[in-house]
């Protein structure tokens, strides 16, 4: 079955949608693992990156899929129905969104959302990038802990964040400073001293950890909470929208970060930072080092959005001192390395963010 699909830019593209064979979920007790549909997003040419994704939650018992292809080339897109009709033989039902044009994580997840709506058979859908494998009983152990708070979103452990590593383990997770911008902020250390005089890790470490935002990557949602907050924001592009929508999660139903559940990344993120890190292993070295495109742009001009959503009157102080420092930090080490775009190009995702000028902008175009 195909539906036309229709996408706010005036084009349009077919949902190739498989007629339903599984049986209506229940919708009393715990959630089962059929119960549950991976959304995912693939680009440029990774179908054998999909093709290890399908694979590891069809072992976790799952046996629906929400893909959309976005902006693949004639190519890539052959080989990725082909991994999805392999996908198919080997039993899971696949749904597939094939976009002409690359509509951005937000606008793609959000479209995801939105199909997952329309399906009452659905009871959660589970967020993976690409490239992400879940470690075996990665879902059972979602699962088991979501059944404990029914209505709150939980999320494996991406092993390439350390971040969440840190969370499970300690039982804590720290929240976003009020008046940090980027990760800079001038009272990092101070910081950093009075949690460790004043705040002492739970013993024992919980189970599931309350977070207040985690990537799209191992995010699981209940349907009752995906089909009342509103979905990712289109407006964000790419970049930032998942901090936003699982923030958003967090607030309405609560979100929990699992420590037992795993999930490895087949390729090492862009933005990833520590010994493990290619290149710059800090924020602003990255920055720095980094092409005046889309990536730049879109990273600092949505992570200030949102930073300066949780600016208050006293603390306004604050993140202009450390905007200013991040435009130092950044734009004085890429004009040092003669990256004067680099440079131009952060001072405008500087200003878009702080000003809140959101939106799909001509001058940095998706690949």
């Amino acid at each position: 079955m195909q539906i036309r699909y229709p996408f706010p830019n005036g084009q349009s593209t077919d949902i190739v949608m498989p007629l339903p064979s599984l049986p209506p979920a229940a919708g009393h007790g715990p959630v089962a693992p059929h119960e549950v549909a991976l959304v995912t997003l693939t680009y440029g040419d990774r179908a054998e990156l999909l093709a290890q994704c399908l694979e590891g939650v069809r072992r976790e018992g799952m046996r629906r899929a929400l893909v959309l292809a976005n902006g693949l080339a004639p190519e890539p897109m052959e080989r990725t129905r082909a991994v999805l009709e392999a996908a198919r033989e080997a039993g899971m039902e696949i749904d597939l969104i094939e976009s002409a044009v690359n509509l951005g994580s937000a606008a793609g997840y959000g479209r995801l959302v939105e199909m997952a709506q329309g399906d009452p058979r659905l009871r959660a859908i589970w967020f993976l990038d690409d490239d992400n494998v879940p470690r075996p009983g990665a879902l059972a152990r979602l699962l088991e802990a979501a059944a404990t708070d029914p209505g709150a979103a939980v999320c494996a452990v991406r092993t390439d964040r350390t971040y969440l590593i840190r969370a499970a383990e300690t039982g804590r997770a720290i929240p976003p400073a009020p008046g940090e911008a980027f990760g800079v902020d001038v009272l990092k250390r101070p910081r950093r001293l009075w949690l460790k005089l004043t705040r002492t890790a739970p013993n024992p470490v919980p189970t599931a950890v309350a977070v207040p935002r985690v990537p799209y990557g191992g995010l699981l949602v209940p349907s009752e909470t995906y089909g009342r907050v509103a979905p990712p924001r289109a407006d964000f592009v790419i970049y930032g929208d998942d901090y936003d929508y699982s923030g958003r999660l967090a607030a309405a139903a609560g979100l929990y970060l699992v420590g037992a559940a795993r999930i490895d990344d087949l390729e090492a993120s862009w933005n990833a930072t520590g010994a493990a890190a290619a290149g710059p292993r800090t924020q602003t070295g990255k920055l720095a080092a980094m092409p005046a495109d889309f990536r730049l742009y879109y990273a600092v001009r949505n992570t200030l959005f949102l930073d300066r959503g949780r600016v208050g009157f006293w603390t306004w102080p604050l993140f202009a001192v450390n905007l200013l420092l991040l435009a130092s930090l950044v734009g004085g080490r890429a004009l040092a390395a003669g990256r004067r775009d680099t440079a131009r190009v952060l001072l405008r995702a500087m200003r878009d963010g702080v000003f809140g000028r959101m939106g799909r902008i001509e001058a940095f175009p998706l690949p």
